[in-house]
């Protein structure tokens, strides 16, 4: 006589063997983080400012990783009577 099966037969796993909610919720808030970084980049800053803004990512990203980057500066705000602050930067 032939062995007789119940049921059907599972073929979903649950629960799931990888965190599939927690790799979404991850991918979701990087994607939105980065739409609304490019939003306040093309609506909140002047156009001196983006063009500006490659070069200053550059240098701050090769300052941050290089092990030869050795410069310090102080930033000196010089005012006088009825004169505007302004910057001179001195290096240390």
């Amino acid at each position: 006589m032939a062995k007789t099966t119940w049921g059907r037969k599972e073929t979903i796993v649950w629960p799931y063997h990888i965190p599939i909610y927690a790799y979404s919720a991850a991918f979701a808030a990087a994607a939105l983080t980065f739409v609304f970084v490019c939003a306040w980049i093309r609506f909140a800053t002047t156009p001196l400012q983006r063009y500006y803004l490659p070069l200053y990512e550059r240098t701050s990203a090769i300052g941050a990783f290089s092990k030869t980057h050795r410069s310090n500066y102080r930033v000196l705000f010089v005012a006088g009577h009825g004169l505007s602050p302004r910057r001179l930067k001195t290096p240390m």
